[in-house]
């Protein structure tokens, strides 16, 4: 199963991903890289994982190394379980799929 994690790069998200990863789940990391961990990174490389980056504003295609994906259509497409720090208009459309820790939906 694919899992997007959003902010999977910061403090919480890349626990997260770590776990999900030590459990066989294939996962996508969706950030803004505004809490980036650069050692986030290197345990998921170290783990030879596929990884890709889902940032509309980082106009190279590449970030530390791993691909950079421009579309976030893409990543919902892929994604079975979609993980974010705080709810977004931009998941309206996949709802069923997304978790959240913004219960409240105004984090």
């Amino acid at each position: 199963m694919k899992i997007l994690v959003s902010g999977g790069t910061g403090y919480i998200g890349n626990h997260t991903v770590v776990e999900l990863l030590n459990n066989n789940y294939d996962v996508v990391i969706i950030d803004n890289l505004c809490n980036y961990k650069s050692d986030v990174i290197d345990k998921i490389k170290k783990k030879e994982i596929n990884v890709c980056i889902y940032e509309s504003t980082i106009i190279e295609n590449t970030f530390n190394g791993i691909e950079v994906i421009h579309d976030l259509e893409l990543f919902k497409d892929i994604s079975n379980v979609i993980i974010a720090n705080r709810t977004s208009s931009d998941f309206d459309d996949c709802k069923d799929r997304v978790y959240t820790r913004d219960i409240f939906d105004r984090d």
